[in-house]
């Protein structure tokens, strides 16, 4: 089975999203869409000034629902309060961790990245 890195966050120190050929449908993706996350991530697009979770089809950021799988950065080298503040902290009373990257997801579930980071 080939796999297709589509794009690796060092804060989270793991691949979090990572196209596996076939592994959710039993079909390779598309070469032009990022895919699927990696088992054990709740991947979701929400609104960036909300964090409520978007329908498929709107262009919001990519975040991942908390608590992170296990092999994922639990904080910041020396500094819990921004990792907290920084990546969880962005959408007040969700337990959510912001990739702050623009992303949209399809009705097959499939990602696509439309922008880096927006900080």
């Amino acid at each position: 089975m080939r796999s297709c890195m589509w794009k690796s966050r060092t804060t989270t120190g793991n691949g979090n999203r990572l196209a596996r050929a076939g592994a959710q449908t039993g079909q390779r993706p598309p070469s032009w869409i990022a895919g699927f996350p990696v088992f054990g991530y709740d991947a979701r697009i929400v609104d960036p000034l909300t964090g409520e979770t978007l329908p498929a089809g709107e262009k919001g950021v990519l975040a991942l629902g908390l608590p992170l799988p296990p092999g994922c950065m639990s904080t910041v080298w020396r500094n819990d309060n921004m990792f907290e503040q920084h990546y969880c902290g962005q959408f007040p009373g969700k337990a959510l961790y912001s990739t702050f990257d623009y992303a949209v997801q399809d009705a097959d579930g499939y990602f696509f990245i439309w922008a880096g980071p927006m900080t």
